[in-house]
C-alpha cells in the first residue's frame, strides 16, 4: 500500500508493502543510484527500484550503466516478475550483451506513459557481482507554437542537438500543413 500526505509545508510519501512483496528502493528524479548486484546467472534481482511519475510528464527515461551483462525492465504499478521458466514480466525491457541499457517510456510506448509508480527491475547475467548505476528521470511534455518566421525551426534544431547528446533523450516533432 502507498500513503501520501501533507503536513504544513512538508510532503510525506511512505512506501509500505509493495505489490508482490520484496524490496523497492525509491529513486529521486535524475539522481544516480549505485547498486551492487550479486552474481545472477540471469535471475532478476530481489531488490527493485521505484519512481513516481507526476501528471504531465512527457517521458520517463531509465538508464542502467554497469560493466557486465545486465538487463533492465520497467513495469507500471507493480513489481517486475520472473516466472520459474525465466520469462520476465514487464511493460518495457532493454536486453543486450552490454552493461549499458536504456528504456524510454513516452506517449508512443505500449503502454504509453502515465502518472503513477513505475517499478524498475534489473538482472545480472554475469557469473560475478556487478556494480551498476541506475538513473530514472522524467520531463514534462513541451509544445512549441508560433507563427511562420518566428524562429521555431532554428530553436528546435539547437534543442534536438542538445537532447540527442547523452542521455540521448527521444525527440518527436509534428508540424501541421496548410495542404
Amino acid at each position: 500500500s502507498f500513503f501520501r500526505g501533507e503536513v504544513g509545508n512538508y510532503s510525506l510519501r511512505l512506501v509500505g508493502q509493495n505489490p508482490g512483496g520484496g524490496n523497492a528502493v525509491s529513486l529521486v528524479n535524475k539522481v544516480p543510484h549505485p547498486q551492487l548486484l550479486p552474481a545472477g546467472f540471469g535471475m532478476l534481482s530481489a531488490t527493485q527500484f521505484l519512481i513516481e511519475v507526476p501528471p504531465g510528464a512527457g517521458q520517463l527515461v531509465v538508464t542502467l550503466d554497469g560493466g557486465k551483462d545486465v538487463d533492465l525492465f520497467v513495469r507500471f504499478g507493480q513489481r517486475v516478475e520472473q516466472r520459474s521458466n525465466g520469462l520476465v514480466i514487464a511493460d518495457q525491457q532493454a536486453i543486450s550483451a552490454s552493461g549499458n541499457e536504456t528504456i524510454v517510456v513516452n506517449q508512443f510506448s505500449q503502454p504509453p506513459i502515465r502518472s503513477g509508480f513505475y517499478f524498475i527491475g534489473v538482472a545480472n547475467y554475469s557469473a560475478t557481482a556487478s556494480t551498476v548505476s541506475i538513473v530514472a528521470g522524467y520531463d514534462p511534455l513541451t509544445v512549441i507554437v508560433g507563427p511562420a518566421g518566428a524562429g521555431k525551426t532554428t530553436m528546435l534544431r539547437a534543442a534536438v542537438t542538445t537532447l540527442h547528446s547523452p542521455p540521448h533523450r527521444a525527440v518527436f516533432g509534428f508540424a501541421p500543413t496548410a495542404k
